[in-house]
């Protein structure tokens, strides 16, 4: 099997694509519990106006707004990098990803885990992970490649 697919980066796709690394399982859950520890650090902080309660605050500001910083601090330094289409090649073997000014490659066998996502596919090689989105492919290849990240360890 060999699938050929093709992606064009957008600032929303590289911010969902941190979003889900940095929180991995339950985004949702991490942003409402960030929320809750700032709001609830803030009051607390204005009735007894003791450091413990501003570097509450102050972490679940940080926890709940560092996807938007790093999506944004990402774009404005790749963007230019991102105004051709990302190329993918999935085989049997692995993955490769071409771009103009670079191209890699990832065997199935070195990566840690695969999780099947609906809009993309993540791959943990060592300390990176690799999102490889769904948009990319045709669903007849989706389909291929979902066989083939089945049989590879599990998220």
């Amino acid at each position: 099997m060999e699938v050929h697919g093709e992606f064009r980066y957008t600032y929303a796709w590289l911010r969902r694509t941190i979003t889900v690394t940095l929180y991995r399982r339950h985004p949702r859950r991490q942003r409402v519990l960030s929320l809750i520890v700032t709001v609830l650090g803030a009051l607390l902080f204005a009735r007894r106006q003791e450091a413990v309660f501003a570097l509450m605050t102050g972490l679940g500001l940080f926890v709940g707004l560092a996807p938007e910083w790093m999506a944004l601090i990402g774009w404005l330094q790749q963007r230019h990098m991102l105004t051709t289409p990302v190329r993918y090649t999935v085989t049997w073997t692995g993955v490769e990803t071409r771009m103009p000014s670079s191209s890699s490659r990832v065997e199935w066998s070195g990566l840690s885990w695969v999780r099947t996502l609906p809009d993309m596919w993540l791959l943990r090689h060592g300390a990176v992970t690799i999102a490889i989105p769904r948009a990319a492919f045709r669903p007849e290849d989706q389909a291929a490649i979902d066989g083939v990240v089945a049989g590879v360890k599990a998220g």
